[in-house]
């Protein structure tokens, strides 16, 4: 408004971490090196935009966002989804930021667990265990419905929410993947969505680039 122009802008994040959805997070990576921060409250969707391509003769989701999918075929009916998470070669030119192989990470490795949600969870709760056994601070990206699995367990939980709202983990995530890292944890472990369609597609995405592991159960 002070401008009276259009302003476009990168995140203010280093390359490669989880975006920023706060102040307080601009100033985590960047304090020091800006003279200023307008602070204008936590944002409302929390991860990136939908970047969509038009060049080619299907308009093409290059990265999946809170515009979803879904909602572009009912304008562009022949619209797709970029195949995968790209080659595993992030030195190569991007058609569209944040799609490189590993991206948005935390400090700390993340290992995501993907497949039949309770054997995954199942999963989870082992591998952390075997952290903790062995000294590692362990910290878990967690969904409501988890919380309950690790009961007493001495591990440092960030709530993303409920798998019934994913408009508030979406909103939540970066904030919780920050979280962790502030509680200076040597492992995070986190469990896929479970969904793959509209939002989930743009949250799924997110953590498998974020991830350092990936571990696929029946």
């Amino acid at each position: 408004d002070a401008a009276q122009i259009p302003i476009a802008a990168p995140s203010a994040n280093l390359f490669s971490r989880p975006s920023p959805t706060r102040a307080e997070h601009v100033l985590q990576d960047l304090g020091g090196r800006i003279d200023m921060v307008v602070d204008g409250g936590a944002t409302n969707v929390g991860i990136e935009s939908t970047v969509l391509d038009l060049t080619s003769p299907n308009p093409t989701v290059l990265r999946p966002g809170a515009v979803t999918l879904e909602m572009l075929q009912e304008l562009l009916p022949n619209v797709v989804a970029a195949a995968d998470l790209g080659p595993t070669d992030d030195s190569r030119a991007r058609a569209s930021p944040g799609t490189m192989a590993k991206h948005y990470s935390p400090r700390a490795p993340l290992v995501l667990f993907s497949g039949n949600a309770r054997v995954a969870l199942e999963a989870l709760v082992e591998r952390a265990r075997a952290a903790v056994a062995v000294g590692h601070r362990v910290g878990v990206l967690v969904m409501r419905e988890d919380v309950d699995a690790f009961g007493e367990f001495p591990v440092q939980l960030a709530e993303m929410g409920t798998r019934s709202d994913l408009a508030g983990v979406a909103a939540r995530l970066f904030a919780a993947l920050r979280q962790l890292d502030a509680a200076n944890v040597d492992v995070i472990f986190a469990r896929d969505v479970g969904a793959q369609e509209g939002l989930g597609r743009a949250i799924a995405d997110r953590l498998q680039r974020a991830a350092s592991e990936r571990i696929d159960v029946d």
